[in-house]
């Protein structure tokens, strides 16, 4: 095997040995050995769907949290307290540039939180899809299920 060349994945305690107290027993990994146990934590998953797909949600639920619409409430509260502060400098002639550009950086956060929830409802709706294919796919035998294989 000398002179061969072949893909291996490694730990970092390997690369970083004096940085990390890690303790790796196996430090490099074939790509064959490493596809190998994906497919079959992915057959499991496919077998055992009603156990892992209930744990899936609730972990991505979390990781998602709460939506942003408070502090877009509050945003937008604030957005409107600058542009009536811009107004009335305006009618008494004086400078308000500084006020401009904050009501622009406001707007800029809350189109981003806006684009965060967005995200996040989408996300929650390909939950919803993947919980209704596998209420489907539970309805057929398992013997005609195709899990991952691993040709």
């Amino acid at each position: 095997m000398h002179g061969r060349k072949k893909i291996v994945w490694r730990c970092i305690s390997r690369l970083h040995k004096k940085d990390t107290e890690i303790n790796c027993p196996a430090r490099t990994v074939t790509e064959a050995d490493l596809y190998a146990v994906v497919v079959q934590a992915i057959n499991e998953v496919c077998a055992k769907q009603e156990f892992y797909i209930p744990q899936l949600k609730a972990n991505i639920e979390k990781m998602l949290g709460d939506d942003n619409s408070g502090p877009v409430v509050e945003l937008n509260r604030q957005i409107g307290e600058l542009e009536k502060q811009i107004l009335q400098r305006t009618r008494a002639k004086q400078e308000c540039d500084d006020l401009e550009q904050e009501v622009l950086r406001m707007r800029e956060e809350k189109c981003q939180l806006q684009l965060e929830d967005d995200t996040k409802e989408r996300i929650l709706q390909k939950i919803i899809e993947l919980e209704k294919r596998s209420q489907r796919s539970e309805g057929r035998s398992r013997s005609t299920k195709r899990p991952w294989s691993g040709n």
